[in-house]
């Protein structure tokens, strides 16, 4: 896979990965908004039901009260007919001596249907007088001294009452409750009832209390409480005891402002030792007889989960299915996407491969083949582009006037835009020799034409070789390029000649020709920068060195020569792919045939 379509493989999957995160944020962002909506809703749902059931049971408390003092209120003076004359007298007179009511009269009678009705509320009724010494009249209840304990705990506040009132809470007997007082004939004279707070809670309260996720709390307004579905905490003082301050505040709050409201708490609190969990608290103000009791009824936010756990889960079950469904969408289009991407790739990439192929092909029909023999030189060459295009180039051909013309050259870089100066390059190098016949002028001419040609800031190293055979001499000119390796029938040196600079790079540049003798077996080696600067496993460069180091004894045939230097270079660079592009042409001044070029291809690895 090419790094163009690695690159779109990538950038498709980060943009539907993108996209499938975006959704899921999407949904979650959704979810959570339903849920807190949903909630939002089961709360206030919850709060109004609670402020119901509160105003409910806190009518049900003043009831509770207000019956028992009705009942206490009929005591008051009334008409009694007493046989021949009719008088207006009190049911209780103030002279009569304990016991209050002889057995068998109407008023005996009456304070017995009394206590009849009140007895399932109040477990002690009794009349007392207050000027001076107060005397007790029991009326109804089993312990004869528990009048004597309410006077002893509640005397204080019952020499003050006027009207009928309540208590704060007091113990008779061991159990907690208030007392109820109705003023009878007169300041003087009072009737007292005990209310035990449990028979309260078990009346108003039990079917709150009974309930998992509800319960219920009765405080007066300094906050002592005095029912409570918690028995530990009857007694203690609400704004005082709750360990977490919210309690408190909450409760303090909403008492002092004297107006019914609620209170959430979404993480558990504690109130003495008890530890509750998340809730929602409704105070309700229980208002009778002049004074105010609170009712703080609360549910647990289970409760509340509950039903909208439901609703959540379905809704989040469609949520998955909605992003399942859009994940299988994004998924499906990102393998059409790719797909269809990696087959353009590889329809591009064929089509590429096809046409530079071809255009090998011609740069390969540029240079000489196995029918451009010379009379008395034995000639092999090999062209290995580092791509699939080759900047190098070389020729051979004859002049007119017998000579043979060698050239061997390498422009910058590889690729189309080398492959294309190359030809241009080659086809003024022939024509300007045929016409000049000298190897300087020749690059002088050239230099010119390419400096007045745009080519992107590209340049041509170039080399000529003229053999002059029957006179015995040759000439060379080199444009930047490296010099040849020669053997006089021995090891292969270089020559000594001036190289000046590339072509293409000034218009004025004048390029010299050295006239050198030409020994009968002379041989050449001519190569470009490509086979002495491969890099081998060590990081060091082939060199020139390295290079007449794998050149075959003097004499060897030029065929054998560029198999020899092939084979050392591959050895050398260790499977290490090609940098540059590696020509070489080698010469024997012999009576034979080129070589084959085909051969000498077959040995690059």
């Amino acid at each position: 896979m090419g790094f163009q379509a690695r690159r779109f493989v990538w950038t498709v999957l980060g943009i539907h990965l993108a996209l499938f995160v975006g959704v899921l944020l999407i949904v979650y962002y959704a979810s959570h908004r339903i849920y807190a909506s949903v909630r939002a809703d089961a709360i206030d749902s919850a709060r109004q039901t609670q402020d119901l059931l509160g105003k409910q049971i806190a009518a049900g408390i003043a009831a509770y009260y207000e019956s028992t003092t009705k009942v206490l209120e009929l005591l008051r003076p009334l008409q009694v007919d007493d046989g021949a004359v009719a008088s207006t007298q009190p049911l209780i007179p103030p002279d009569v001596p304990t016991p209050l009511l002889r057995r068998g009269t109407l008023r005996e009678r009456i304070g017995d249907s009394l206590w009849a009705q009140l007895q399932d509320r109040v477990t002690l009724l009794f009349a007392m007088d207050r000027p001076g010494l107060p005397r007790i009249y029991p009326i109804g209840g089993t312990d004869q001294l528990m009048p004597v304990e309410a006077l002893s705990k509640a005397g204080q506040w019952l020499s003050a009452v006027t009207a009928p009132s309540i208590s704060p809470i007091i113990r008779l007997n061991g159990n907690a409750g208030n007392l109820v007082a109705v003023p009878i004939s007169g300041p003087g004279r009072l009737l007292v009832a005990f209310v035990p707070l449990a028979r309260l809670d078990q009346m108003v309260l039990s079917d709150v209390n009974r309930r998992a996720a509800l319960g219920g709390v009765i405080y007066d307004s300094d906050g002592t409480i005095l029912c409570s579905s918690v028995p530990e905490l009857l007694g203690k003082n609400l704004f005082k005891h709750a360990r977490d301050p919210r309690i408190s505040e909450a409760s303090m709050r909403i008492t002092q402002a004297g107006l019914a409201d609620s209170a959430l708490f979404d993480t558990p609190f504690t109130y003495h030792d008890q530890v509750f969990s998340p809730a929602i608290l409704t105070y309700v103000p229980v208002k009778m007889l002049g004074t105010t009791w609170w009712l703080a009824i609360g549910s647990t936010l289970d409760s509340v989960d509950e039903g909208i756990d439901s609703i959540f889960h379905e809704a989040t079950r469609w949520a998955l299915f909605v992003v399942v469904s859009i994940t299988a969408i994004l998924v499906s289009t990102s393998v059409q996407l790719i797909r269809g991407r990696m087959r353009l790739e590889r329809l591009t990439h064929n089509m590429l491969t096809r046409e530079l192929r071809e255009a090998r092909h011609i740069q390969l029909a540029w240079l000489p083949d196995d029918g451009d023999r010379i009379p008395s030189l034995d000639i092999a060459a090999v062209n290995h582009p580092a791509s699939h295009i080759s900047g190098d180039f070389y020729n051979w051909f004859s002049l007119a006037d017998g000579r043979v013309t060698l050239l061997i050259g390498d422009v910058t870089g590889h690729g189309m835009s080398a492959a294309f100066l190359m030809s241009t390059t080659q086809l003024l190098i022939r024509s300007t020799m045929q016409r000049v016949g000298d190897p300087g002028a020749c690059l002088d001419e050239v230099n010119r034409q390419l400096c007045g040609q745009l080519f992107n800031g590209q340049f041509v190293t170039i080399l000529i070789v003229v053999l002059d055979i029957e006179h015995g001499h040759f000439d060379i000119a080199s444009a930047g390029h490296p010099l040849p390796l020669m053997s006089e029938g021995n090891a292969y040196q270089a020559l000594d000649v001036d190289s000046q600079l590339a072509v293409g790079i000034s218009d004025d540049m004048t390029f010299t020709t050295s006239r050198l003798p030409l020994p009968p077996e002379a041989a050449f080696l001519l190569y470009t920068d490509g086979a002495i600067e491969i890099m081998g496993s060590t990081g060091d460069q082939y060199d020139v060195a390295g290079l007449q180091s794998s050149l075959p004894p003097a004499g060897t045939s030029s065929h054998r020569v560029i198999e020899e230097v092939v084979r050392a270079v591959n050895r050398y660079r260790h499977g290490q792919p090609l940098a540059d592009d590696l020509t070489l042409v080698a010469i024997q001044l012999v009576s034979a045939t080129v070589g084959s070029r085909e051969l000498v291809d077959s040995t690059i690895q």
